[in-house]
């Protein structure tokens, strides 16, 4: 008896490979959603938000004694 699954063909780990949900669909379709690939340390560095608005002046001036 042969086995009707066949052996993986990708150099990829299993764990690294895009994943594929299905969503079968009242009229008999499907729909499949893929998982992103997850962002590279590059990428979250470069995403850091930085608030340019802000401009620092120091600390406040002190009160002089009258």
């Amino acid at each position: 008896m042969k086995n009707s699954t066949q052996a993986p063909t990708s150099d990829i780990p299993r764990e690294k490979r895009m994943t594929a949900v299905m969503y079968p669909q009242p009229d008999g379709s499907a729909l499949f959603a893929f998982s992103p690939n997850p962002p590279t340390p590059e990428a979250i560095k470069r995403a850091q938000f930085v608030d340019k608005t802000y401009v620092w002046k120091g600390a406040a001036p002190k009160a002089q004694p009258s």
